[in-house]
């Protein structure tokens, strides 16, 4: 079965390589503008982008495993669960990008050769779909303002009664204003009911 699948990757990237290099002939594709590398024809060439690609992966690994770790010491769950999930990829990817590159440079024919390259690259592309995958467990922070409150600060040289609606306003003489006293001292705005033996009706 792996000797199958084998096969089957050697396959498609001739068949891409065929048609990449007709259209290049025919000037229908440039690879730059597509952004798809061409082959090195070199073996060394090919051994020096399969250490980019372990290079990035390492890298990656030691990121995510940083962010991982301050989500646990701020113990997010949600974070460390979705990081620690990214992890595993990662260095699951990393060891089979190793794996693949020694396996480069023992390559003693050309079918080997291009197999161990062609899965190298698929690794790469993979790094950078983890790479934003893990981006995202953390994303959330950008968004997250936190709760939202109100301060009100109230000058206390100004703060008087007449802001308060349960306190009538104090006038000069320190009654309360729209309200009269009279020099008696009774409240001239309150009415008032003469006794009975005044004979005042």
């Amino acid at each position: 079965m792996r000797r199958a699948f084998r096969q089957a990757v050697v396959f498609v990237a001739c068949l891409a390589l065929a048609g990449l290099a007709g259209a290049q002939e025919q000037g229908a594709i440039d690879p730059e503008e597509t952004g798809v590398d061409p082959v090195p024809t070199s073996k060394e060439e090919q051994v020096q982008k399969g250490q980019e690609v372990v290079k990035r992966g390492t890298v990656l690994s030691k990121r995510v495993a940083q962010l991982l770790h301050e989500a646990r010491n701020d113990g997010d769950i949600i974070k460390t669960t979705c990081l620690n999930d990214k992890l595993t990829q990662i260095n699951a990817n990393l060891r089979n990008a190793q794996e693949r590159l020694e396996g480069l440079k023992e390559a003693a024919d050309s079918e080997r050769q291009l197999h161990e390259y062609t899965v190298l690259s698929v690794l790469r592309q993979k790094f950078q779909v983890l790479d934003q995958e893990a981006s995202q467990c953390v994303g959330q922070d950008l968004f997250d303002t936190g709760t939202t409150r109100v301060t009100t600060e109230v000058d206390a040289a100004s703060a008087t009664s007449e802001g308060d609606p349960s306190q009538p306003p104090i006038g000069e003489s320190g009654a309360p204003t729209g309200s009269s006293t009279s020099d008696s001292g009774i409240d001239s705005g309150t009415p008032t009911i003469p006794p009975p033996a005044s004979g005042i009706s």
